[in-house]
């Protein structure tokens, strides 16, 4: 719920799932819960108590699904694709270099249409961390470009995408650079049109009153307020798919913006929202959210 807050959805339904494992009290006690907090927030959707299993109620949350509006999409935009998974779907031991296929990129389409057969570009890519007695910053990436082979949404074979739904684009990549998730956080894009890499990002950040998720040592959830950053703290955030350490170099106020070194290069536009979390009692608890000001670009491999 606290995502709804920071995306400012609107157009939502929250669904009560498995009541018949819980008694009419505590249903009804789970409901005025979730209903404060909505309250809270000004947000008025409705709640549907369902149950998956059995069936009930199911006929009213399509009925609610389908007056739910479509967002608009940016069909005419470069086409621009979030990697959520990578994967290497050759078996081992298949030793006939023809039938060897190239690496897999899951994920969603933000904007723009994909086609098969179609040259994208990957940002990221390959980034390389720099020694201490070398010029221009702690990194540099090479971008991957290569080609659609395969489209698929579950078992569909798709000729081409829109946006919404996963999708798992077939490329010609090495599998080896796909393998074991290791294109996560990385953007897919039409060559040339895709934002600059940051190493640096400077971030307008609102911290929550409290902390999310926080418990105490029984177990029990429990309220802790939220402390203001600090120079030199190391922090989490997350951008699109990416998950990545930070340090905190700077920090100004009215608006509060925080200067963010990051441990993993990130490739994003300006405008962006990230989420912010630190390290409490061994666990990273998100603590706040921000928006992308600006960031020092990186420089490309020659």
């Amino acid at each position: 719920l606290k995502a709804v807050e920071i995306m400012k959805l609107r157009h939502l339904v929250v669904l009560q799932n498995k009541i018949d494992l819980v008694g009419e009290v505590k249903a009804h006690d789970q409901y005025r819960q979730v209903r404060a907090y909505l309250d809270n927030i000004a947000l008025n959707v409705p709640i549907v108590p369902i149950s998956a299993q059995l069936k009930r109620n199911v006929n009213y949350l399509l009925e609610y699904l389908l007056h739910i509006p479509m967002p608009v999409r940016q069909l005419k935009a470069p086409v621009r694709m979030t990697v959520v998974r990578s994967f290497d779907i050759n078996k081992p031991g298949e030793g006939d270099i023809e039938r060897l296929k190239g690496g897999v990129a899951g994920g969603t389409v933000t904007q723009g249409v994909i086609k098969v057969g179609q040259v994208v570009e990957i940002r990221p890519g390959l980034v390389r961390s720099r020694s201490t007695n070398e010029q221009g910053g702690r990194f540099t990436y090479s971008p991957l470009k290569t080609r659609t082979v395969t489209l698929k949404a579950e078992n569909n074979v798709l000729q081409y995408a829109i946006p919404g739904g996963l999708i798992a684009v077939g490329t010609t990549l090495d599998p080896t650079l796909t393998r074991q998730d290791k294109m996560v956080g990385n953007m897919l894009g039409e060559e040339g049109t895709l934002p600059e890499v940051y190493c640096e990002i400077e971030v307008q950040y609102y911290l929550f009153s409290e902390m999310v998720g926080a418990k105490s040592k029984d177990g029990k959830s429990t309220a802790k307020r939220v402390q203001k950053l600090n120079v030199l703290e190391s922090l989490q955030i997350n951008v699109g798919t990416l998950t990545a350490g930070a340090t905190v170099l700077n920090i100004t106020q009215d608006p509060e913006i925080a200067k963010l070194e990051l441990v993993t290069p990130v490739c994003c536009s300006t405008g962006e929202q990230v989420a912010i979390s630190r390290m409490v009692d061994k666990t990273f608890r998100l603590i706040g959210w921000g928006t992308i000001r600006r960031g020092v670009p990186m420089k490309q491999s020659s």
